[in-house]
């Protein structure tokens, strides 16, 4: 008799568009790339049990965070398909992953870095070519087991060290980034604050893939994630919002102004993602035009028809 084999199961599910996970991937992406000009085009649900019930046994009670891996980096040769089924291989000084801020190779039309410093994980990959300039992009989204983590100062080190048995993980150090003046290229000031934290695991059950995700950078979109410039100085990022006023303001010059007199200081001020009339960028179905509406059940903003 012959034998019929079970066809293969899918090692990753087809996230929906506009489910509360495609924006929370979104988001995060725009979160850890300091950049509003990134469109999730596709995503993945890694469906993997025996992954996930490994993970949760070895990590149970341990710092767990997310880190991005560009498929791009993937170590010891392994592909998408043979992480998201059979998980991570670790060598002996383990497999890196970081936590935080991403930089994109020239993510600034005129070339320009964020300075020597460290600004968030180094992408050493530019993505496919797109059209106009645009750049197509693969990662995987992990959870990891960091728990307690041992401190090192470069992942060299772990080559040649044991991790002493009381200790989760390494945490390789990073010098933080300078607070960056002004970018000239935009009429605002981006997000200045950097997290970068690289964590090196050596248990394969540390770390878990969840999703996959292909997104698309556009140097020409619109940068909506930086803030105006303050009214009264024209220096720092506005912060706040009088209506009494009708001005945009940063901190120092909000006390400053409202603080120079008793009717001043009975102003009312909201944080300036909460004034009114506050523009809410373009539709996603109709990138042309500018929103209307905003539902928060998917997360998004349309345009009214």
């Amino acid at each position: 008799m012959e034998l019929h084999k079970a066809p293969d199961q899918p090692f990753a599910v087809p996230v929906t568009r506009r489910s509360p996970e495609w924006g929370w991937l979104e988001y995060l992406l725009h979160a850890s790339c300091s950049t509003y000009r990134i469109r999730l085009r596709s995503a993945w649900s890694v469906a993997n049990k025996r992954l996930s019930m490994e993970f949760d046994s070895r990590c149970k009670g341990l710092l767990q965070l997310h880190a991005w891996l560009p498929v791009a980096e993937i170590p010891f040769g392994q592909t998408v398909e043979d992480i998201c089924r059979n998980g991570f291989k670790a060598g002996h000084a383990g497999v890196s992953f970081h936590v935080g801020n991403l930089q994109l190779p020239s993510l600034y039309n005129d070339g320009r870095d964020r300075g020597g410093n460290d600004r968030g994980h180094n992408v050493k990959t530019r993505g496919r070519s797109l059209p106009a300039g645009r750049r197509l992009y693969e990662f995987l989204l992990c959870r990891i087991g960091a728990g307690r983590s041992y401190l090192i100062d470069a992942p060299s080190h772990a080559e040649t060290l044991a991790l002493p048995p009381e200790y989760d993980s390494f945490f390789v150090r990073h010098s933080p980034a300078n607070e960056q003046v002004v970018n000239e290229e935009f009429p605002g000031v981006l997000p200045r604050h950097v997290l970068h934290h690289e964590y090196m695991v050596r248990d394969p059950a540390q770390a878990l893939p969840v999703y996959l995700v292909h997104f698309e950078f556009d140097p020409e979109m619109p940068e909506l994630l930086n803030l105006p410039l303050c009214d009264s100085c024209g220096l720092q990022a506005a912060l706040v919002f009088c209506e009494a006023d009708d001005a945009i303001l940063c901190r120092p010059c909000d006390s400053r102004i409202h603080s120079a007199n008793k009717l001043a200081s009975r102003h009312i001020r909201v944080d300036i993602n909460r004034r009114p009339n506050a523009p809410l960028g373009n539709c996603l179905d109709h990138n042309g035009s500018e929103a209307d509406m905003y539902c928060t059940m998917p997360w998004n903003i349309l345009e009214q028809h």
